[in-house]
């Protein structure tokens, strides 16, 4: 249910909130696409007479959009429905984590609030690594 708003507009340009990241995530994923998967390095598209490597956490969600790629070709749907379906799971493990807690009611009520939670709506479906952390 969480995962209806999240989906909409998924091939929206990169362009909205902490749209940097968006886009340094979109060419580190299109380097892997283009001149092969590297996890450790990480390289971005600030200047194009040298390589651009970066220091961040590993890079599994432009790594794993990068594959995706490789069957759909490149756009914005692929990585933001990733996000969609990581942070979606986040909820089942939230309610998980809930029952060994809590009872089912209250597990209930503090999965919707975190499911409906704007910063959750909002930011699982950013192309980030944090939908998959």
């Amino acid at each position: 249910m969480a995962a209806v708003p999240k989906a909409a507009r998924l091939n929206a340009p990169f362009l909205d909130a902490y749209w940097m990241r968006d886009l340094m995530d979109a060419a580190i994923a299109h380097n892997y696409l283009v001149k092969g998967l590297n996890l450790l390095w990480p390289e971005t598209d600030y200047t194009p007479d040298k390589p651009n490597y970066i220091e961040m956490e590993l890079p599994l969600t432009a790594a794993l959009t990068a594959a995706v790629w490789r069957v759909t070709g490149e756009n914005n749907w692929v990585p933001r429905l990733l996000s969609v379906l990581w942070s979606s799971g986040a909820i089942v493990l939230f309610y998980l984590l809930g029952r060994q807690f809590l009872s089912r009611d209250a597990t209930l009520a503090a999965t919707w609030v975190f499911a409906l939670s704007p910063i959750n709506l909002f930011m699982g479906r950013k192309f980030m690594p944090e939908p998959l952390t």
